[in-house]
């Protein structure tokens, strides 16, 4: 078997593989058939893991998460269905502005993956592929035809007993699977792969229900770290063992906080969400639900509404005015306004902390993420300052990132 380069590997993570931490599914071949797939949640889908799939050694499954790169079909022939060429014809009609790309599967289906112009939220990148599909007749329904990500695993492409298939005729583009490999890679790196953009302005027709569901509008933006957690716990649930307590507590805060529900109804979406996307990861829940469902009446109890910061956007924290003597020093300077100000925060925070003066001079030490307080771009500001002889660096503190955080300035004059 021929080696894969590290370029060819690189570009199928890129595509494929929407992170390396885990949960993911393993599955392999033993005498008797394919085994079950075995869900692991403590180790990460490390390359030699996926060298091991694309050579045919063992599957592996990949789980959804809040951000997408693609949208897969999964058209099922777990009945005899004999309309499998049928329902990918309206799946190629759905999506006629975007190369798909369809992969057989060991059990006589096929998975085809539709790639997306930019990374989506999952949510409404699955609701637009469920009109897209809807409107060219494909019945979305377990065992026959369903979309993911969806919270489930799904077996990655191109690995054992899976080719890529041409979408004219429906038959595999070269009949050994590294050289489709090889293909795949080839249209992936000379951009011969057209993507499919969902409309900014679009938003998914979903009417949720009073309860577990998200009612916060859905965007592109780029949300903060906390967000995309609530967005995976209650589109995916639990994912790992031993995380069921942080999961209800930031969601009671979340219901609390952010969507402003009354305890009653906290705690029957709380309530709801364990019952519907525990996933066998909380083994309290497994042995007596009714204990975890006190304990959310309990954390629910317990959630002290004045702990919430009312946050006004419109409302700046005012920045204390320089000292009289500074203003009246650096006014008589010639220097810009940004200098000016850069120069007469750096003597006011030098003089806050009594250094002494030395031949004219004090010395401080000011971290970056201070003098981004004081201008967001400080760096070309500084560097003038310290052209024109009114800062000088000293010792670097910040050897590992390359920034001194040392420096020389006038002593404010008495």
């Amino acid at each position: 078997m021929p080696q894969l380069s590290e370029r060819l590997l690189k570009r199928y993570k890129e595509t494929f593989i929407p992170t390396f931490s885990p949960p993911f599914g393993v599955q392999f071949l033993s005498w008797y058939g394919l085994k079950r797939w075995r869900r692991v949640s403590r180790s990460n889908l490390t390359d030699a893991k996926i060298r091991a799939h694309l050579e045919g050694r063992r599957w592996i499954g990949v789980c959804g998460r809040a951000y997408t790169r693609e949208i897969v079909i999964d058209l099922d022939c777990h009945n005899g269905e004999t309309d499998l060429y049928d329902r990918a014809d309206r799946v190629l009609g759905a999506f006629p502005e975007s190369t798909l790309l369809p992969f057989t599967t060991p059990g006589g289906g096929m998975h085809v993956h539709v790639l997306l112009e930019q990374p989506s939220w999952t949510r409404p990148a699955v609701a637009y592929a469920r009109d897209r599909l809807g409107a060219s007749g494909i019945r979305l329904k377990p065992g026959y035809a369903e979309l993911y990500p969806s919270g489930s695993i799904l077996r990655a492409p191109l690995g054992r007993d899976s080719l890529l298939l041409d979408t004219y005729n429906w038959t595999p583009v070269q009949a050994d699977r590294i050289a489709c490999l090889q293909q795949l890679d080839e249209m992936l790196r000379n951009g011969k792969v057209d993507r499919l953009s969902i409309p900014q302005d679009y938003r998914p027709d979903i009417a949720p229900q009073h309860g577990g569901e998200r009612t916060v509008k859905l965007t592109s933006g780029s949300p903060i770290p906390y967000m995309g957690e609530i967005d995976a716990l209650l589109n995916v649930g639990l994912s790992a063992p031993s995380t069921r307590n942080s999961a209800l507590l930031k969601l009671n805060w979340y219901f609390g906080a952010v969507c402003g529900w009354c305890a009653e109804d906290r705690e029957e979406a709380l309530i709801r969400w364990i019952d519907t996307r525990h996933n066998g990861m909380s083994k309290d829940y497994a042995r007596n639900p009714e204990v975890v469902h006190r304990q959310i009446r309990h954390i629910v109890l317990h959630f002290d509404e004045r702990k919430i910061r009312k946050h006004n956007p419109g409302r700046k924290r005012a920045r204390k005015p320089l000292p009289e003597a500074i203003q009246s020093h650096i006014a008589s300077l010639p220097l810009t306004d940004r200098e000016r100000c850069l120069l007469g925060e750096m003597m006011a925070w030098g003089l806050n902390r009594e250094r002494d003066a030395v031949d004219g001079w004090i010395e401080v030490t000011i971290p970056s993420r201070t003098l981004k307080g004081f201008d967001r771009n400080y760096s070309p500001v500084l560097k003038s300052l310290a052209v024109k002889g009114y800062v000088v660096k000293t010792r670097n503190y910040g050897v590992q990132t390359g920034r001194c955080n040392g420096y020389r300035i006038h002593a404010v004059p008495h």
